[in-house]
């Protein structure tokens, strides 16, 4: 067996297979002709005037098939173990244009089976080695395909990439899947300043943003969507939030309403879903809550997936993150791990997590391997606004003395280094309380640290400067927050106070963060989803 990770062709021999590769007519395109000639009922191949140019068509029944090659659509990969679809060219010449050339044959096979779909077809999309291997059970499998009394797949709402965002915020969850080809068709917040941030950015938010508490929300008021999201409030689950807990918090309780929610739609309840909260979750109330988190999901008919991303793999801040991915348990996914087999899906899932995951082995865990971020080579000096010296914003030196004499010793050493130098330097500064004193503890190694929900403005980021024996400090702008959640060309509302603007960004998601988990999981779990399965759209409600 070829080692993870190892390309199985020099690249003379890869292209050398390319040149050979046959878009039609191929061995398990015949072998099924073939096969189906005997089954009695008229069909059409390689129809160019439908969406997609379906190899099989069964006009008068409206049924679509394709035999998909599975190294240009994006099945190989997976089927070797691999974990990314990079991971199938490492050393290969031309390595980045295959890899867009298959995304975009992924991308496209969503894209035109969906468009079938919404026009009242029924789809079905054969991997050509599972047809070579099989041909009878994929004659079987056409031939259920066109009796109208069999239930369709649940998959078959994923082609559409539809979410629906709950908890939306701003709405930088969508600025995210949207950027990985997913659609937002219904949002959510109570919050009315981010309601004013989300419409600012997003010229549709009257047609399908729902101001409403979500306890106020039924599941008749949601659209079907392939995806629904959830970056839940954490204040429960914190120190400052006294640890209340998913079930007695007034804040964070919220996620089991959202649950209901997902068991109310029942059968169009979503084939996935998406949870974000902090890293805090895992082990709040000794993990109790982090229990309840995956048993709710469990009973409203998931499996589980969760997984730790930081954001200082994509921009210059430490934001550790807490993900979940929930698949409905009627979708049979080949290749993911239980709690026994954790050591085989290990990335992303390491410490306190890995812990709970091994001693809770009854819970419905579905571990799908998956790759490690590649580091963005971004600083925090990178995403900073260029601001005068004379310009307001900049502290008094009185204010910046005493900033620095809450520093450590330490912390007060370093500082007098950066001030040697002649280029200007930069850290962040946060003030904690340490054994009942106030103290600002500074981070010089490019990265920022978490961004956070200012209240009262303890919790504001501080930028240090230093060089040429001075130093200087000011608050981190909005604009800078928005580089920092990775939200560069975001529109801030100029109605917004800066608190306001500051605490709407401590509270989101790092948008690559939320991008990367959309390529790397979500696109390609729908686009093998799809395969050997009966394709066909229900009623919308």
């Amino acid at each position: 067996m070829t080692a993870p990770g190892v390309d199985f062709l020099n690249p003379s021999e890869r292209s050398d297979l390319m040149r050979r590769v046959r878009s039609t007519g191929t061995r398990p395109e015949t072998l099924l002709i073939d096969a189906l000639a005997t089954v009695g009922v008229p069909f059409e191949t390689h129809c160019e005037n439908l969406p997609g140019k379906p190899d099989i068509v069964f006009r008068e029944q409206r049924l679509a098939v394709f035999v998909d090659g599975e190294f240009w659509h994006g099945g190989q990969w997976r089927r070797r173990g691999l974990t990314a679809l990079s991971e199938q060219f490492p050393d290969a010449e031309k390595r980045d244009r295959w890899i867009a050339k298959i995304a975009g044959n992924r991308h496209r096979d969503l894209l035109r089976t969906a468009d079938l779909l919404k026009d009242g077809w029924t789809v079905i999309r054969l991997w050509d080695r599972d047809v070579e291997k099989d041909t009878a059970s994929a004659v079987h499998l056409i031939q259920r395909g066109l009796s109208r009394r069999v239930t369709p797949s649940p998959a078959s709402c994923l082609p559409d990439r539809s979410a629906a965002e709950f908890f939306a915020g701003i709405g930088l969850v969508r600025l995210a899947v949207e950027s990985a080809g997913w659609r937002v068709e219904f949002a959510n917040d109570n919050a009315e300043e981010k309601r004013l941030f989300y419409a600012t950015n997003f010229d549709d938010a009257d047609e399908h943003f729902d101001p409403r508490d979500i306890h106020e929300i039924a599941a008749k008021d949601l659209p079907p969507v392939s995806l629904a999201t959830a970056s839940f409030p954490c204040t429960d689950l914190s120190l400052a939030g006294a640890q209340r807990g998913l079930e007695e918090g007034t804040q964070s309780s919220a996620y089991l309403k959202f649950t209901s929610l997902l068991t109310d739609l029942d059968r169009r309840r979503p084939p996935f879903v998406m949870l974000e909260n902090v890293v805090g979750l895992i082990h709040s109330r000794k993990g109790h809550d982090f229990r309840i988190c995956i048993e709710r999901l469990r009973d409203a008919g998931y499996t589980a997936d969760p997984f730790t991303l930081d954001a200082k793999w994509f921009v210059p801040q430490s934001r550790p993150r807490l993900f979940i991915v929930g698949v409905r348990n009627d979708l049979d996914i080949a290749d993911h791990y239980g709690a026994d087999e954790l050591d085989q899906a290990m990335t992303l899932r390491e410490g306190k997590l890995a812990d709970f995951i091994r001693a809770h082995p009854d819970l419905p865990w579905s571990l799908r391997p998956l790759p490690s971020p590649m580091r963005a080579d971004l600083r925090l000096a990178d995403i900073l606004e260029q601001i005068p010296a004379n310009d307001d914003r900049w502290w008094s030196q009185e204010r910046a003395d005493k900033l620095f004499n809450q520093m450590s010793d330490r912390h007060q050493t370093t500082v007098r280094d950066m001030m040697k130098s002649s280029r200007p330097s930069y850290g962040a500064v946060f003030r904690r309380m340490r054994n009942g004193k106030s103290m600002a503890e500074l981070r010089t190694d490019g990265i920022a640290g978490c961004l956070r929900t200012p209240k009262g403005g303890s919790a504001r980021q501080i930028l240090f400067q230093a060089h040429k024996g001075k130093y200087a400090a000011r608050l981190l702008t909005p604009r800078e927050c928005a580089r920092l959640m990775g939200a560069d060309d975001i529109r801030i509302p100029e109605s917004l106070s800066v608190n306001s603007a500051l605490f709407a960004f401590g509270d989101a998601v790092c948008v690559p963060a939320v991008g990367w988990i959309a390529r790397n999981y979500l696109t390609p779990l729908a686009a093998e989803l799809i395969r050997g399965r009966i394709l066909r759209l229900g009623s919308r409600r």
